[in-house]
């Protein structure tokens, strides 16, 4: 119960989150993904009894640690999460970078008459259909 700090630090994350993916913009919504995925990792530490202790080792001739030791299963469900969201991360923005590209494709073209990319102005032969 030492970190009771945290929880309103958690919430805070929380409440940025769900205010950035409520946005209709889509990098705010990206960000809003962002800092979701940082307060569920901090949510996964702090009840995972975030505290200063021994590390989780046995030492030779005991069967189990003699006294108290770090939790390892949420500082790999951490160490996870941070791998997996930052490159979740990087395609969300990969695509949103592809999005954004193709909707300004579809704009005005050269002669500023719309000629994106649903006019017929390509003069290449369609690909035969019986490949």
């Amino acid at each position: 119960m030492t970190h009771l700090w945290m929880i309103p630090l958690v919430s805070l994350f929380f409440a940025a989150a769900i205010y950035l993916l409520l946005s209709p913009a889509p990098l705010r919504q990206l960000a809003g993904l962002l800092i979701l995925a940082n307060a569920v990792s901090v949510l996964i530490l702090v009840l995972g009894r975030l505290a200063a202790v021994a590390p989780p080792r046995v030492p030779a001739g005991l069967p189990a640690p003699d006294g108290p030791v770090a939790n390892p299963v949420s500082q790999a469900l951490v160490l996870f999460w941070l791998v997996a969201g930052l490159s979740f991360l990087a395609v969300l923005a990969a695509m949103l970078f592809r999005a954004s590209r193709d909707a300004g494709a579809e704009g005005e073209g050269r002669d500023g008459a719309g000629s994106g990319r649903g006019s017929n102005t390509d003069t290449r032969a369609d690909p035969p259909l019986n490949y």
